[in-house]
């Protein structure tokens, strides 16, 4: 008797253990499914529904909060466009002019917010009548009323607001190119590119790409001052001030980086903002200070090992090539990346900084699950509120896709192919995506 209850009892501790392993494999692999979302995939913009609508290369997304439509940021097209997340419906607009488009995630209409055809211009103005040079990153308020937004090229290197509902579009701070703390428009950024808010303090922090800084601008006045980075120079010319050194605040180097996402540690009750260390291909941790008479940022490498390359594994152990674009989930326990010269988008636990591979890995356009999918030069990515569907600005397919994912199910999530599009960077491709509470998207 003793015999077979030692032999049960050994088996049922197998047992569970090959229950908990099955467990642990359903979470760490539930693959994201690709499926065409809207844009046609030919380069071209014009407005319409679903695979009936265009873009230029798309640079970045933004999703509304309430999950109703995507904002995105053309570059090549110079406009900001949305689309209707229900019919998939896109607005005509014109070719080669920097746009902001919207799609409605019920609808798949894709429209144009703000931007004309004066591609490489910025006027302030209302709708249409405004110009953009490049509109690179955005994101958006927590009420969903206004969009912020980089804008860079030639003489233009700024911030801009675009209020969603009157379509009025002001430049907050920034002029020409430079490197330079200061409020409005006597400062000076270099590219900018990343943007991302904090709600509470009414704060923006913006990746300022070739300064190789992140710079904090005061919502209320304008004011632009360096979080992080070497500020060695300050002026009309920038030397070679990149590098990839951890430290406190000015003592910190970064190399190009392009997107950034503001987020919560729980487990030491403070802000951060993890940063796509594009040049460094590495993710970047920095730690706020709750102290606003003596403000400090800690930056230390969180994941990737520095060499350009692919593997999942944990922290400096992974490796990214060119990561891009990076979003938060709603609880703040995982990250999505764009790795971009990978062509595949990244999951990263915030708590363990295990890496995996969501969806992607070969260079190409088609629909599938997991690494099945295929991408071509990723950029932008947004998340939704409830964490099941991610929104990537594919760019050089000159599409925004959609990747579903969540909970472990017997089935995997899926990725679609989203709304075609303009790319930010001068390319006929789409770039980045936020979303706003009634679930539009804001695509760039």
């Amino acid at each position: 008797m003793r015999t077979r209850d030692r032999f049960w009892s050994s088996f049922r501790i197998i047992e569970l253990v090959l229950q908990l392993a099955l467990a642990r494999v359903a979470v760490g692999q539930s693959d994201g499914v690709a499926t065409s979302f809207a844009g046609s995939g030919l380069g071209a913009t014009y407005d319409g529904i679903g695979l009936n609508s265009g873009f230029q290369p798309p640079n970045d997304v933004a999703a509304t909060r309430e999950f109703s439509a995507l904002y995105l940021t053309e570059p090549t097209g110079a406009r900001i466009r949305k689309v209707d997340l229900e019919t998939g419906a896109c607005a005509r607009s014109r070719t080669f002019c920097a746009r902001i488009r919207k799609v409605d995630l019920e609808t798949e209409l894709v429209t144009t917010v703000a931007g004309s055809k004066k591609d490489g211009s910025a006027e302030d103005a209302t709708g249409t009548n405004a110009s953009f040079a490049k509109p690179l990153g955005l994101t958006l308020s927590s009420d969903n009323l206004m969009l912020y937004v980089t804008d860079a090229k030639w003489y233009n290197h700024k911030i801009r607001s675009v209020n969603t509902a009157t379509q009025e579009v002001l430049t907050l701070a920034g002029t020409t190119s430079g490197n330079l703390d200061a409020t409005g428009t006597f400062a000076r950024f270099n590219n900018p590119n990343g943007i991302t808010i904090d709600f509470l303090a009414e704060t923006l922090y913006v990746a300022d790409t070739d300064n190789h800084k992140i710079r904090k601008v005061v919502i209320a006045t304008g004011a632009v001052t360096t979080l992080c980075g070497d500020p060695s120079f300050a002026g009309d010319v920038v030397p070679n001030n990149y590098g990839s050194v951890d430290g406190t605040g000015t003592d910190a180097m970064f190399y190009s980086p392009l997107g950034l996402v503001y987020g919560w540690d729980s487990e030491r009750d403070l802000k951060v903002l993890f940063v796509a260390d594009t040049g460094n291909n590495l993710i970047r941790r920095v730690t706020l200070s709750r102290r606003t008479y003596d403000p400090f940022a800690v930056v230390e490498t969180f994941a990737g090992s520095g060499a350009a390359g692919f593997r999942d594994s944990f922290g400096a152990d992974a490796e990214f090539s060119a990561p891009a674009g990076i979003a938060i989930t709603s609880d703040n326990q995982e990250l999505f990346v764009t790795d971009r010269d990978n062509h595949v988008i990244r999951r990263v636990n915030v708590q363990t900084a295990r890496v995996s591979t969501l969806a992607g890995g070969t260079l190409g356009a088609e629909d599938g699950t997991g690494t099945a999918a295929q991408f071509n030069q990723l950029v932008g990515v947004s998340v939704t509120r409830e964490d099941t569907r991610v929104y990537v600005s594919d760019t050089a397919n000159y599409n925004v896709r959609q990747v579903t994912h969540g909970a472990p199910t017997p089935l995997p999530g899926r990725l679609t192919k989203g709304v075609g599009g303009c790319h930010p960077c001068g390319r006929k491709r789409a770039c980045a995506t936020r979303w706003d509470d009634g679930g539009l998207a804001f695509v760039g």
